[in-house]
């Protein structure tokens, strides 16, 4: 492995496309909405970039788009790893979902499919 690298843990198939994640913060006490390019989509997760410093362990309430369903998904996820991106004021995170509910993940889980070229999966 070379400097700088991480081993996969991936339990999931990501797709490299871009969507947009949207997330709340605070900013000298006012709430804010910032916004991020993610790198790539799993069913249990996502990698973005960001020039906003996130802590591993934080939990973030996020608004994301992807292109199968019709309106923006909700939800939280966890950062489990960050790397600081060279000669950039940016650095990658990974985000890992927690409590999704039902609907949220099928939606995720059909764009994932969709990108990949997969038949939507039959959970009945």
């Amino acid at each position: 492995m070379s400097q700088g690298s991480y081993e996969e843990h991936r339990r999931s198939q990501r797709i490299a496309r871009t969507f947009i994640i949207k997330y709340p913060w605070m900013e000298g006490g006012t709430s804010r909405w910032g916004m991020s390019q993610i790198k790539d989509l799993s069913a249990t997760g996502l990698r973005f970039v960001a020039e906003r410093d996130f802590a591993v362990g934080e939990v973030l309430d996020i608004e994301v788009r992807v292109p199968t369903a019709p309106n923006p998904l909700t939800l939280k996820g966890k950062i489990v790893w960050s790397k600081p991106r060279p000669l950039a004021s940016t650095a990658e995170y990974g985000l890992q979902f927690v409590g999704l509910n039902e609907a949220t993940a099928r939606s995720i889980t059909e764009a994932v499919d969709y990108f990949t070229g997969r038949s939507p999966r039959d959970d009945d």
